[in-house]
């Protein structure tokens, strides 16, 4: 007697060899997506932190030389007065803001503000701002995300 179509056995060992191809294509594939969205992700942070870079020079490029127009300078942050307001940014928590309004160096706080969100997720901002002997030339750096920038201020125009 001849039997025709697959026994049990055969069925069970073609449906496991299909259940371990379909385990390597998703696992394949996840792996793949994951990977997709890690790339996203970081060029998605550097285009925000070469923005913020962008935002800065030309926030400090309307900074004065004179250093009474610095009103604070530390590591993470950064805060001058331009002719209307005083200019500050600060990293906190890995969070770069820009806060725009009247700066108290006597109480070292904000009395008036309106605060900005210009970047998230990032690991490491630090400013560094140096003063001429004479005031005339200010230099200031900032380090985003491991992209350095230095600007140069010589007589309120940039060098």
């Amino acid at each position: 007697m001849r039997h025709k179509g697959f026994s049990l056995i055969e069925c069970t060992i073609y449906c496991f060899l299909f259940a371990v191809l379909v385990t390597m294509v998703f696992t394949w594939a996840t792996r793949m997506q994951m990977l997709v969205v890690q790339k996203n992700n970081a060029g998605s942070s550097l285009m925000s932190a070469h923005a913020a870079q962008d935002l800065f020079a030309r926030d400090v490029s309307m900074a004065y030389a004179q250093s009474t127009s610095w009103k604070k300078r530390a590591e993470q942050e950064l805060i001058w007065h331009t002719r209307d307001v005083d200019v500050g940014w600060i990293f906190d928590q890995g969070k770069l803001f820009r806060i725009e309004g009247v700066y108290a160096t006597s109480t070292q706080s904000w009395v008036k503000k309106s605060k900005s969100l210009i970047a998230d997720h990032l690991t490491k901002v630090t400013f560094a701002c140096n003063v001429g002997a004479r005031y005339e030339v200010v230099s200031v750096q900032s380090v985003i995300d491991d992209i350095q920038r230095v600007i140069t201020i010589k007589n309120r125009e940039l060098v």
